[in-house]
């Protein structure tokens, strides 16, 4: 009898034990990047979502080195992931480049410039 009675209570504890196992996938960050290539003389204006802007300098004269350093080249730009408006203007304010892309999180889309 009492040998039953401890065999019930570790067949419980093992029952109640069990059903506390929970998994669970987590994702860290919902964000996705995107990488510009573009000629390095040139400076660009990206809008996204008619929301957010930021712009891509064209390179700067290093005087020591007497070069055009670009900043941009291979630079990840971290944006909100899902889908996107993409418009990149010129220099004259002049739309060049427009696409609608769904980006994923943690992936790279990259857009070539002229």
């Amino acid at each position: 009898m009492f040998k039953s009675k401890i065999a019930f209570m570790l067949l419980g504890a093992f029952l109640l034990v069990g059903c506390g196992y929970k998994q669970t996938t987590t994702q860290s960050r919902e964000v996705g990047y995107l990488k510009f290539n573009k000629s390095s003389s040139a400076g660009y204006r990206v809008v996204i979502n008619d929301k957010y802007e930021f712009l891509l300098d064209r390179c700067v004269e290093q005087q020591s080195v007497g070069q055009c350093q670009d900043t941009t080249s291979d630079k990840l730009f971290e944006v909100s992931s899902g889908v996107l408006v993409v418009k990149i203007f010129d220099a004259t304010q002049k739309l060049i480049y427009k696409e609608e892309l769904y980006l994923g999180s943690n992936n790279t889309k990259e857009i070539a410039l002229p």
